[in-house]
């Protein structure tokens, strides 16, 4: 096994979705197996992840047809898109039902409570979900779990008792990039100035990856010029990157969010700065396009349709009864050209197929 293996559009209002796409994607049907990290002890967020494998349960050992909702914060770019892809396809595989609903961004909490008490009002036998923030649908879950409802609490993590957990530290995303630029820079060398673009403010998962990088860097060459937090959209990161590089114009590196990064390949053109070296903290396919004609230097990935897909197997684990491990995830590993182009690099592990329209219901 190798090391990277072994580490492992549609916008929707605030309104519970309804809408059904006809998915001519074939679905997985095959068993699988993956790297995991495993929280020890579980469902404690202090607790250590420690590396493990993890094979998905047989169609045959699912008992029923379980009903399954499945709550994003948003739709609305490719990232969602491939855990969207993930969880209908793994519930294809499994023969359970799942219905998909989104808030409309990071601001929608109340549109996230919405929708997951309608799916809960509907018949939900589980909810697997990326809370908008830790506290936020804590009540909510509270209320369904005394009702016999299982929560799995899916990328975030949040601050109640759960029956299940599939989250990973982001703040590995930014470890991942600073020992990247620390390699490349070595004591001695001279410093690197680096801007960060993490997205949104307050968020637990743009904090978390720029402290990864604040806690890597001490005592190495590379040091944050700034960081530029501002909504994920791409009008907003175009703003802050053109603010940024009038502000500090000597840096090296941005580090952003996936949007940013994909602007940043264009802008970077027309202002004659490509000697400046773009990371993503997170996967997407306009980012594996720049790594792969090398306008981006890198992303960290967590293999996100397989870290849905585990999610979802999750859920139904729990409602089976059968979950050897109840706090498990994917890892984030780093990916670059050299391993783009090699069989290291398993495409359909972390974003949906080329062409792919989403689908938001599985009967």
């Amino acid at each position: 096994m190798t090391v990277f293996k072994a580490l492992t559009g549609i916008v929707l209002g605030a309104a519970a979705l309804s809408i059904i796409v006809a998915d001519t994607t074939p679905a997985f049907a095959e068993n699988w197996t993956i790297p995991v990290v495993i929280r020890t002890p579980p469902l404690d967020m202090t607790g250590k992840q420690v590396p493990g494998t993890h094979t998905s349960l047989d169609k045959s050992e699912v008992t029923k047809k379980w009903n399954i909702c499945v709550s994003w914060p948003h739709v609305k770019d490719p990232y969602y898109i491939a855990m969207t892809y993930g969880v209908t396809q793994e519930a294809k595989r499994l023969g359970v039902k799942m219905t998909v609903v989104a808030a409309d961004g990071y601001g929608d909490q109340v549109g996230q409570i919405s929708q997951v008490e309608n799916c809960v009002a509907q018949g939900a036998d589980a909810v697997v979900a990326i809370a908008i923030s830790q506290d936020g649908l804590c009540g909510t879950i509270d209320e369904m779990r005394k009702s016999g409802v299982k929560y799995v609490d899916f990328g975030i993590g949040v601050r109640c008792d759960v029956d299940g957990r599939s989250v990973n530290s982001y703040w590995a995303t930014g470890n991942a990039a600073a020992k990247h630029l620390i390699k490349k820079h070595p004591k001695g060398s001279g410093k690197v100035d680096v801007l960060w673009l993490p997205g949104p403010a307050g968020v637990s998962w743009s904090e978390a990856a720029v402290q990864g990088f604040k806690d890597t860097i001490p005592n190495t060459e590379v040091n944050i010029a700034k960081v530029l937090y501002g909504d994920s959209g791409k009008a907003v990161q175009m703003k802050l990157l053109e603010d940024g590089l009038l502000t500090y114009p000597d840096v090296k590196y941005v580090v952003a969010g996936a949007p940013a990064v994909e602007v940043a390949v264009q802008l970077l053109r027309e202002i004659g700065r490509e000697d400046i070296g773009l990371f993503s903290f997170y996967l997407t396919p306009g980012v594996e396009e720049g790594i792969t004609d090398g306008s981006v230097m890198g992303s960290a990935t967590e293999m996100s349709v397989m870290f849905a897909r585990l999610a979802t197997e999750l859920a139904v684990r729990v409602l089976e009864g059968k979950a050897e491990h109840v706090d498990m995830a994917t890892d984030f590993q780093m990916l670059t050209a050299d391993i783009a182009k090699t069989n290291e690099y398993n495409r359909a592990d972390h974003l949906a197929p080329h062409g792919w329209r989403p689908i938001f219901k599985v009967d």
